[in-house]
């Protein structure tokens, strides 16, 4: 028999290494990398992005909620940014956590042929799954009303 974990230890193991790989990513952006991020971003032609204080959450959420960048595309854009890192972290994690939590219930209760905990957890994403659209949705119409 091979030993486990259990859900517990799983679900806490994937929000540290989320919160772990968020925080060294927006390290790297933020400041060990930034110099080479820089000169490769204007070599290319492109600025790097000037957010005002009043716009990094904004900024964070749509981020996350946006489909399109991959995930570490998403930290270092905030980092370059220069999104405060306590607006970045929180804003990160709540919503990448939920996922990673959900797909974490999802995928053990699968395993272990649980069916009323399988279809929580799709339940689960699907009610983030609306959440994310609506914010998206939410931030368009304050754009268009904007313009």
């Amino acid at each position: 028999m091979v030993p486990q974990i259990g859900l517990g230890w799983a679900i806490t193991g994937v929000l540290l290494s989320l919160g772990a790989n968020m925080a060294l990513t927006y390290w790297l952006a933020r400041y060990a990398l930034r110099p080479v991020l820089e000169k490769l971003v204007l070599k290319l032609g492109y600025g790097l992005p000037q957010v005002s204080q009043e716009n990094h959450l904004g900024l964070t959420v749509l981020c996350r909620v946006m489909p399109g960048a991959p995930f570490f595309v998403q930290n270092y854009l905030l980092g370059l940014a220069k999104v405060p890192f306590w607006t970045y972290l929180w804003v990160s994690w709540s919503i990448q956590g939920a996922f990673g939590v959900a797909m974490v219930v999802f995928g053990d209760s699968l395993m272990q042929g649980n069916g009323k905990v399988v279809f929580l957890a799709v339940c689960v994403l699907i009610v983030i799954s609306v959440l994310i659209k609506w914010v998206r949705r939410s931030y368009q119409k304050k754009k268009v009303e904007a313009t």
